[in-house]
């Protein structure tokens, strides 16, 4: 089971069974980067294999500021011209 954020609602999460919600975007084209923000998204990313070039993720637990910290640079970094390649390395 996944918890995502309600886009109407964000202290109303949703939970969606993992299979549901990959079988949704693999049902999409895919994209070069996909960025899966919050705890245990690393379980989804895994269920979409090879579906995107890359995929970041996070394995357990992490916290609201350190990933509004990496998204930042990360999306400051791509608007200023860096490959995704590059900055999926980033720490």
């Amino acid at each position: 089971m996944a918890e995502l954020a309600d886009s109407y609602d964000s202290s109303k999460p949703v939970q969606v069974e993992v299979s549901n919600l990959t079988a949704m975007l693999a049902a999409k084209p895919a994209s070069g980067l996909l960025v899966l923000v919050g705890c245990g998204s690393a379980l989804i990313a895994a269920h979409l294999d090879n579906w995107s070039s890359a995929i970041v993720s996070w394995p357990g637990k992490v916290s609201g500021r350190d990933v509004l910290r990496y998204c930042h640079s990360l999306y400051k970094l791509l608007l200023q011209g860096r490959s995704w390649q590059m900055l999926t390395e980033l720490d």
